[in-house]
């Protein structure tokens, strides 16, 4: 009579691929499930953690700079930025107030 032995082999842990977008996805997907078995982690998973947290990071601020970069207008004719800034100054000097001493004898000065 032959016998034969059943071996129940459950896995070390599990990884869950159905959210991933990214090719590093992947492996940081992989270096999480060993971390919630309460695996170690290698130095090279470790590395490639950081790595793909700066990768994450990075993609961020390039999307706040093109949200910031639609509202600024580059000028790139010299010309036209000279009579810009002209313009500007112009109205900066024009706007500019009296000094303090002669608006405050204006102030002390006046008709109440």
């Amino acid at each position: 009579m032959k016998s034969t032995k059943k071996t129940n082999k459950e896995p070390k842990f599990i990884v869950d691929y159905t959210d991933i977008q990214l090719p590093q996805q992947v492996y940081a997907e992989y270096i999480l499930a060993k971390t919630r078995a309460g695996m170690a982690i290698t130095e090279s998973e470790a590395h490639a953690l950081i790595n793909y947290g700066v990768a994450i990071a990075l993609d961020e601020i390039d999307n706040c700079l093109a949200r910031y970069n639609t509202k600024c207008t580059v000028i790139q004719d010299d010309k036209i930025a000279d009579k810009l800034l002209d313009v500007t100054l112009d109205y900066i000097k024009k706007k500019n107030r009296k000094p303090w001493y002669k608006r405050f004898w204006n102030w002390i000065t006046r008709k109440k």
